[in-house]
C-alpha cells in the first residue's frame, strides 16, 4: 500500500527532510566515534609497543621497512575500493531519487503502519559503508605485507614445474600475491552487488504484497515441514 503526497507540501517536506537528514547525521556520528575509538585506540598502542620493542634490539630499520609496504600497499587497494564502491552507490541512488517520493505502510493483523524512511537511511548510510567496506578491504592487504615484498624481491629457482614449465619462483612468489587480488577483487564486487541491492529495494516505488493470516500460516507450516525433512 502507497500514498503520493501531495504538490503543494513542498515547503513542509524540505524541512522536514532538513530535519531528519540532521538527525540521521547525528545518530551516524556517534557510532562512528565509537567505532574509531575502538579500532584507533588499540591499533596506536600495539604500533607503539612494537616501535618501542624494535627500538630495544636496535631493529627499528626493519620495523620502518615494514610500515613502508604497508601504508601504501593498503592505500593502494583502500582508495580504489573506496571510490569503486561510492560511485556505484551513487548510480543507484540517483537511480532512486528519480521515482516520485512514496509513503509506505505495512499492512499487519488488519492495521496499517508506517514504514521507515529505508530510502533516507540508505542516502545516508552509502558513503559511510563505502568507506568501512574499503577500509576492510584495504586491512586485508594491510597484512598480507609480506607476500607484497616477497613478489617484489622474488629471484628465480632455476626449476621449471614439469606441467607448465614454470619456474617454481612463480608458485612461491608470484600465485599468491595473484590469489589475493582476485580474492580482494571478488569481496569488492560482492560488496558493490549487495550495497546496490540494498539502495534499489530501499527506493522501490512499487506496492508491497500483503500476506493475510491464512498466507501467512501456509508459509510458516511450509516452512515447518521443510526443517522435518532437513532433520
Amino acid at each position: 500500500m502507497r500514498r503520493r503526497l501531495p504538490a503543494d507540501d513542498a515547503p513542509f517536506r524540505r524541512s522536514g527532510h532538513r530535519a531528519t537528514s540532521t538527525r540521521g547525521i547525528r545518530l551516524l556520528a556517534v557510532p562512528a566515534i565509537a567505532v574509531a575509538l575502538l579500532i584507533v585506540w588499540p591499533a596506536w598502542a600495539s604500533f607503539y609497543a612494537e616501535w618501542l620493542w624494535f627500538g630495544e634490539l636496535g631493529y627499528q630499520v626493519v620495523f620502518t621497512r615494514i610500515l613502508t609496504a604497508k601504508f601504501p600497499l593498503g592505500l593502494a587497494v583502500a582508495l580504489p575500493a573506496t571510490t569503486l564502491l561510492w560511485l556505484n552507490f551513487k548510480i543507484a541512488l540517483r537511480i532512486t531519487l528519480q521515482s516520485p517520493r512514496v509513503e509506505r505502510f505495512f499492512h499487519f493483523e488488519g492495521q496499517r503502519v508506517a514504514a521507515p524512511d529505508f530510502a533516507g537511511l540508505a542516502r545516508h548510510a552509502a558513503l559511510p559503508a563505502a568507506l568501512v567496506i574499503g577500509l576492510l578491504v584495504g586491512a586485508v592487504s594491510w597484512v598480507s605485507w609480506d607476500r607484497w615484498l616477497l613478489y617484489q624481491h622474488q629471484v628465480p629457482f632455476g626449476k621449471l614445474d614439469p606441467l607448465f614449465s614454470r619456474d617454481i619462483s612463480f608458485y612461491v612468489f608470484t600465485l599468491p600475491v595473484l590469489e589475493l587480488l582476485s580474492g580482494l577483487a571478488l569481496a569488492i564486487a560482492m560488496a558493490s552487488l549487495i550495497g546496490l541491492g540494498a539502495v534499489i529495494a530501499t527506493g522501490y516505488t512499487g506496492s508491497w504484497p500483503v500476506l493475510n493470516r491464512a498466507q501467512r500460516d501456509e508459509l510458516v507450516g511450509k516452512g515447518h515441514r521443510g526443517a522435518g525433512r532437513c532433520r
